[in-house]
């Protein structure tokens, strides 16, 4: 749940009355899952947000009581909290969608004080003579703001004030959470790494700034100090991030019964675990406990790994039967990526199917002719340059070229090699979000 305002920024240009009178209206809506539960115009968004403050500094202080707006501009109470045994839940008679359960006490607050929090910028800015600091500044930390700021769009401010926070009070917490910044939204790693190397001088007891470094350390392809960092991070806490990402370091070092058994111990779904796996068994030629993990999947797993993967790495295997039904569970008319056209084609070549092979091959050489004929016929646009229709002619032109001279290179013994990637995965390093349950560093 979140809420969202916009003022009505024309009639505060226009005059003082809004200001001189707290009368100041906007848009504001209730969002529940995405969808609108709350929308109504020109509402006293300031007067509304005093009442929920009030509400909040309450709560805050172990007292919950319902709350009911009642504005002059309406002649019944618009938007309610009615407090029940297992939370909250809303009311209103100008509601858009039936809630089916209340919320959670803490959902609530935290959407309120989020609400506040950047509707208290936008009055600070404007300097208007009501503003909202009593509801929040007593009970929201420098680092909380700018989380808030960042969780509502306010990109540019929020970076501001935790580049602030790390200059003037820097600390485990505000130089991890710059450096979280710089990483995933500035995607400048220099500054990500430097900072983290900051970090590790105050000797932080989390797993979150070793977690980051060997995430980066990966990416770079330095696997010696990727394995010392998530190390570090699992004597911390175990995380999936960690236990995953030092799969994908034992992998590249070649060390596959260590990666598979560390993509074994991943708790819940995450990306291609499973999957990566199969792979660090059949890496490690155990390829008894890869055909039993193959064995498993079904195609209502398909939000897990698709049928696509499974026939890929049958065809490692050489279960060339269970490889090409899979393949042909998913296979469709359209386009196909020219790596799985050369498996399946290959698949039915090695089990003797030459005339479907070829007719395979004939199908998918006639729908790249004309993939071509249309990039040719494509006007360029701004998105769509002249260098940018040449590079994709080129590469669709070479693909033909492969696609004429595949048959006679599988009729000649020509084995497709197995391609794959394992991509690192991350997660929110952020101390104090909300969002994610992480308290702030103490």
């Amino acid at each position: 749940m979140y809420f969202q305002y916009q003022l009505e920024d024309r009639k505060l240009i226009n005059g003082k009355w809004p200001f001189e009178n707290g009368s100041i209206k906007g848009d504001f809506q209730i969002y529940v899952d995405g969808k609108i539960y709350f929308d109504e115009s020109s509402m006293k968004v300031v007067e509304l947000a005093t009442e929920l403050g009030k509400w909040l500094d309450l709560a805050r202080h172990g007292v919950m009581r319902e709350f009911a707006y009642v504005s002059l501009d309406h002649n019944e109470v618009i938007l309610q909290f009615v407090m029940q045994q297992d939370g909250i839940r809303l009311s209103s008679p100008i509601q858009n969608v039936e809630l089916q359960k209340p919320f959670e006490v803490v959902d609530v607050i935290d959407a309120v004080t989020k609400f506040l929090a950047v509707l208290n910028k936008k009055l600070h800015e404007m300097d208007y003579f009501e503003k909202l600091d009593l509801y929040l500044h007593n009970n929201l930390s420098e680092n909380a703001k700018a989380l808030i700021l960042f969780e509502q769009n306010e990109y540019d401010d929020a970076f501001a004030l935790f580049k602030k926070l790390a200059e003037e009070q820097p600390s485990v917490q505000s130089l991890n959470n710059l450096a979280r910044m710089y990483l995933r939204e500035e995607e400048d790693v220099d500054a990500a790494k430097r900072i983290l190397r900051e970090v590790l001088v105050l000797n932080p007891q989390s797993y979150f700034p070793y977690n980051m470094l060997g995430e980066i350390a990966l990416a770079e392809k330095q696997y010696k100090e990727a394995e010392m960092y998530l190390t570090k991070s699992l004597q911390f806490q175990h995380s999936d991030e960690a236990i995953y990402n030092l799969g994908i370091v034992y992998f590249n070092q070649s060390r596959f019964d260590e990666a598979a058994h560390q993509f074994s111990k991943i708790t819940e779904y995450m990306n291609f675990a499973w999957l990566y796996e199969v792979f660090a068994w059949v890496k490690a030629g155990q390829f008894e406990k890869a055909a039993a993990m193959l064995a498993s999947w079904t195609p209502d797993m398909e939000d897990y790994v698709g049928a696509i993967e499974i026939a890929d790495v049958y065809v490692e295997l050489n279960e060339l039967a269970l490889a090409k039904k899979w393949f042909e569970y998913t296979l469709e008319d359209g386009y196909l990526a020219t790596y799985i056209i050369r498996r399946y084609a290959y698949v039915l070549m090695a089990l003797q199917e030459e005339e479907r092979c070829q007719q395979f091959i004939d199908k998918q050489l006639v729908l790249k002719k004309v993939e071509i004929q249309e990039i040719e016929q494509e006007p360029c646009e701004v998105n769509w340059t002249e260098l940018d229709k040449q590079e994709s002619l080129e590469e669709s032109q070479a693909e033909q070229m492969m696609l004429e001279t595949l048959f006679e290179q599988l009729s000649q013994g020509y084995v497709p090699q197995h391609d794959y990637d394992l991509y690192p995965t991350s997660s929110c390093y952020l101390f104090g979000c909300v969002q994610h349950g992480h308290a702030e560093y103490e």
